[in-house]
């Protein structure tokens, strides 16, 4: 990555980048999301996270696949800031998201506990479009 902070100062995280698929939807920087978190991968994650920390959310092309990989992920994700995790059950988790700044993939990082990976941050080029407003 180029920049040395993210949009709301969050300093640009090291690489690799933990890595957390998302089913269905995207997470739009400057947007906030709440979900459940329930796969084991996503547990894994999530256990190892804190508040403010930095993390990328890449959307599944099919919500269907319980286990993606590289191929079942579109490029163009968003880095995240962690604002907050609650246990619920031992299985289902809520995960609280902030979007700092698109990041596209371009390396993918399939062993160990969850998915790690390379992102470049991606400038945003500050045209607002009535079409870019509305999917926000």
């Amino acid at each position: 990555m180029t920049s040395h902070s993210t949009r709301g100062g969050a300093p640009t995280p090291k690489e690799p980048l933990s890595t957390l698929p998302l089913r269905s939807g995207v997470l739009f920087p400057g947007s906030t999301l709440t979900l459940s978190v329930g796969r084991p991968r996503s547990l894994a994650l999530l256990r190892t996270l804190y508040p403010g920390d930095v993390i990328v959310t890449l959307t599944q092309k099919t919500p269907k696949v319980q286990d993606p990989a590289r191929d079942d992920l579109f490029d163009i994700g968003t880095l995240a800031r962690v604002e907050s995790i609650q246990k619920r059950t031992e299985t289902d988790w809520q995960l609280t998201l902030t979007g700092l700044d698109r990041a596209k993939l371009t390396e993918l990082y399939e062993e160990g506990p969850f998915l790690r990976a390379l992102v470049e941050k991606l400038e945003e080029n500050g045209v607002h479009s009535v079409e870019a407003e509305e999917l926000s």
